[in-house]
Formats: C-alpha cells, sequence, structure tokens
C-alpha cells in the first residue's frame, strides 16, 4: 500500500488517475488563507507594474496569485507587459501554459529552491547600478534562504508576500495495516503525520520525499529510515519513482 500525506484534493485527484495502484489517502495538510488575508499580495497585485520578475516556487502559489488577480477586480490585462514569470517544476508549468495560456520566461533544471536560485542568478546577472525588483508569492511558513541567494548578486531586490497557509488536518483516519511506500511532499506533512501516528514505527517503511527541506524533516523526526527523493517536485515523479 502507498500512502500520500498531501492535501485531501491532491491525493484523491493522484488515486483518480492512477486507479491500478494500492494508493491510499491521508491527508495531513490543507491550505487556507495567509494570517493578512492577502492584504500584502493584494498590494503587490495592485503595483504589478513595480515588479520585473513574478516567482512561483509552487502551483498552489501561483493558482492563488491569479484568483486573487481576479478577486480584486483585474484581469490579465492589468498585467504590466514588462513582467516576467519564473516558476518551479512541470506542474506549475503546465498550469501556465494549459490553464492560462502564458508562456514562461524562467524555469531551472532541477526541481529545487536551490537550483533555482543558483540558476538564475548565473542567467540574469548584470553589472547594472539599479536593482530590478522580484515578487516571490509562497507558503506563509516558507523557511529558507532563497530570497537571499536571489539578492547575493545586488541584482535584484525580493518582496516576499504570503500567498497561502498551510494548517494542519485533524480529520481520524485509520492507516492500512500493512503499508509499503509513504509519501511526504513537504515537511509540514512530515510535522502533521508524526502528530497524528507518534507511536507509528516507519523503520520497514520505504519513504519518499520532494526536496532536501522535506528529507531533513524526515531524518530529525524518522532517524535512520530508508529516504528517497525524487529529482521532480510532483507526487507523479514519487509514483515513477517507486515503478522504475
Amino acid at each position: 500500500m502507498i500512502v500520500l500525506t498531501s492535501t485531501k484534493e491532491k491525493n484523491d485527484s493522484l488515486i483518480k488517475k492512477n486507479q491500478d495502484l494500492p494508493l491510499f489517502s491521508f491527508p495531513c495538510i490543507q491550505y487556507a488563507e495567509p494570517s493578512d488575508n492577502y492584504q500584502a499580495l493584494d498590494q503587490a497585485l495592485k503595483k504589478n507594474h513595480e515588479f520585473e520578475w513574478v516567482f512561483f516556487l509552487s502551483k498552489k502559489a501561483a493558482e492563488v496569485f491569479f484568483e486573487r488577480l481576479l478577486s480584486i477586480g483585474g484581469n490579465f490585462f492589468n498585467l504590466s507587459n514588462h513582467l516576467k514569470f519564473a516558476v518551479i517544476g512541470n506542474n506549475t508549468k503546465s498550469f501556465f501554459e494549459n490553464e492560462l495560456n502564458l508562456p514562461i520566461d524562467f524555469m531551472p533544471a532541477k526541481a529545487s529552491s536551490v537550483d533555482f536560485a543558483n540558476e538564475f542568478t548565473q542567467k540574469f546577472a548584470f553589472n547594472f547600478h539599479c536593482k530590478f525588483k522580484v515578487l516571490l508569492a509562497r507558503s506563509e511558513l516558507a523557511r529558507d534562504n532563497f530570497k537571499e541567494l536571489i539578492e547575493s548578486t545586488n541584482n535584484y531586490e525580493v518582496v516576499e508576500v504570503p500567498a497561502y497557509n498551510t494548517v494542519e488536518v485533524f480529520e481520524h483516519i485509520d492507516l492500512p495495516k500493512k503499508i509499503d511506500y509513504i509519501l511526504f511532499t513537504s515537511p509540514s506533512c512530515v510535522i502533521n503525520f508524526y502528530k497524528k501516528t507518534k507511536s507509528m514505527d516507519l523503520q520497514n517503511i520505504k519513504i519518499l520525499s520532494i526536496g532536501a527541506k522535506t528529507s531533513q524533516k524526515i531524518n530529525e523526526i524518522y532517524p535512520n529510515c530508508d529516504i528517497q527523493v525524487t529529482t521532480e517536485a510532483s507526487l507523479e515523479a514519487m509514483l515513477e519513482l517507486i515503478s522504475s
């Protein structure tokens, strides 16, 4: 059995697409409004002409960005024509190209925030005596040095705004007795899984992780576990890793 710990919506969508696989939904997170009720994001949208780039490190951030644009009475024509978009991962790229019909201007070769920062600063480093403004819409719980890495070239000023929050799911669900894999898509999933199953031993279960931050949290809470890390930040990539 393969246990999915992402949101109920993501889990259900994956199960629907892969009905031949033994997938079990055990949602540990759900999305919520940021604590400022979108005030910072809405203000940034109204002043989008001040920015050169908008960065999205998740599909959810991109979805909320355009939902809020419409919610405050705007539309795509209210976005500055010089605005460029940079994303991580094929899911976010697909959202832009297939659902928004908008091109992206940068995507790193590897779906990680560190690779994003390194590749972007190498490709778009200039010797100008000015700074371009970057809007970074992301999870309110994000804790890393991504902003500092982008600003290290002195070419960019990053304005970080919360697009969404991630909160714990309190619904009680009994896990299957036999579990082969557990898929963790964020540090929050790991933390909340532990809260819901404190006495559970994961030693004989294979753990799949998206990214270094998630793996770090797994190692903190469940040391000595068998962890495999996907190169692409998506649930689909995790299933491909299992079947390979």
